[in-house]
């Protein structure tokens, strides 16, 4: 089994901030010419409890719609996201 140890790497990853996954997905909408909502972007971000990938996976599917605009309505319509009040 020690032998095995040698050729084993561990990754520990950690949660990326809301602020910088919002940061990163403000970037590529405007790399991609789409308008976003700063609140839209916020929502998503905390939708992907940290993982970048997993909040450019959800912003796509925002787009794949051919929209030219992310809105927060849009959003939690799109999620089934209620207010809370």
């Amino acid at each position: 089994m020690s032998v095995l140890w040698k050729f084993y790497k561990r990754f520990d990853f950690r949660r990326i901030s809301i602020e910088n996954i919002v940061k990163r997905l403000n970037y590529i909408c405007k790399e991609i010419n789409i308008e976003s909502e700063e609140g839209a972007l916020k929502l998503i971000a905390k939708m992907s409890d940290g993982a970048m990938r997993d909040a450019i996976s959800l912003l796509d599917r925002c787009v794949a719609d051919g929209s030219s605009k992310i809105l927060e309505e849009k959003v939690r319509e799109y999620y089934q996201i209620t207010l809370d009040k």
